[in-house]
């Protein structure tokens, strides 16, 4: 009896967990639709397209190199 018990509290942690990160998840995903790759949802680093590239730069205050590869740019916080 007691085992379930503690399952049920742990199924209930997790199912309130995974909703409270999910609007998170949410949001960073439909910021720049073209990224290419995200290390962190706070940006850290990010390698998307060129355009996008200059213009999060300019909007967010990231400084992004020339590009690595054809079509993408690494983005880092100044």
């Amino acid at each position: 009896m007691r085992t379930s018990i503690k399952f049920l509290i742990v199924a209930i942690l997790a199912v309130l967990l995974v909703s409270a990160a999910l609007p998170t998840m949410a949001r960073c995903s439909g910021k720049l639709r073209k990224i290419v790759k995200t290390d962190s949802c706070s940006g850290l680093i990010l390698q998307f397209y060129k355009k996008q590239a200059q213009l999060f730069q300019k909007y967010n205050g990231y400084k992004c190199t020339e590009p690595l590869k054809v079509g993408s740019t690494l983005c880092l916080p100044k």
